[in-house]
């Protein structure tokens, strides 16, 4: 018998327990949430990957000078390599902390990088002009 295969006679104990998007999973304390949560989180991780990465890799290229595009463009995933390895050293200290610290600090760096390039945008318009 396999591992997947349930030796059971019909109708003796109660039905197997089925997965829906809807259900709701207990975390380790204790607390229910709901799988939406992560599916909602998916959708805009994936959303802003696709707007970040195409329009990032398309002003490296025209940016840079013909002789220097694949250095520019190496440099490009150098800089996301690196974002990468600052939030993994940054995760070591959600133990250490109070959630409410640990996600306010990660909150605020978010929101000051949000308002950082509106306040940068006149600035790269006249660095980019040429580019469209």
């Amino acid at each position: 018998m396999s591992r997947t295969e349930v030796d059971v006679e019909p109708g003796s104990g109660p039905p197997p327990k089925t997965i829906r998007p809807s259900s709701v999973s207990p975390r380790a304390d204790g607390h229910l949430m709901s799988v939406w949560w992560i599916v909602g989180s998916y959708f805009l991780l994936g959303l802003g990957d696709i707007l970040l990465e195409t329009s990032g890799m398309s002003a490296t290229t025209k940016l840079a000078p013909a002789a220097f595009a694949s250095r520019t463009m190496s440099l490009w995933f150098l800089s996301l390599a690196r974002a990468n390895g600052i939030q993994a050293q940054t995760v070591k200290l959600y133990d250490d902390v109070s959630q409410p610290a640990y996600f306010g600090v990660n909150g605020a760096i978010a929101v000051a990088a949000g308002l950082a390039v509106p306040a940068a945008a006149p600035w790269l318009r006249r660095t980019m002009h040429p580019v469209h």
